[in-house]
């Protein structure tokens, strides 16, 4: 079955995220928040993630993981790895 995460209201809702931030800079996000690489900054699976030098915010990151949760991308990605057939156009599973 196919899905078109372009299709979803989360995805309209991070593309006019996108027009209301699309003119901010990192010095400004920076200035107003002066927690900000703390609160993005954290370690996971091995790896030191630094969300601070990123044109995001609270607001954007709580929309891309509502994007996420909505398009089930955790079941999506288990099916992947435990090599479920979702390769539609190669009818085939993917292990990559």
């Amino acid at each position: 079955m196919s899905f078109d995460v372009t299709s979803t209201p989360q995805w309209t809702t991070l593309a006019k995220r996108y027009e209301e931030t699309k003119d901010q800079t990192l010095r400004e996000l920076f200035a107003a928040d002066s927690d900000r690489a703390r609160k993005l900054t954290f370690d996971a699976a091995g790896l030191h993630v630094d969300l601070s030098k990123n044109l995001v915010d609270d607001e954007t990151l709580a929309a891309l993981v509502d994007l996420a949760e909505s398009s089930h991308l955790a079941e999506r990605i288990e099916a992947m790895f435990t090599g479920e057939h979702i390769n539609n156009t190669e009818d085939r599973a993917v292990l990559h």
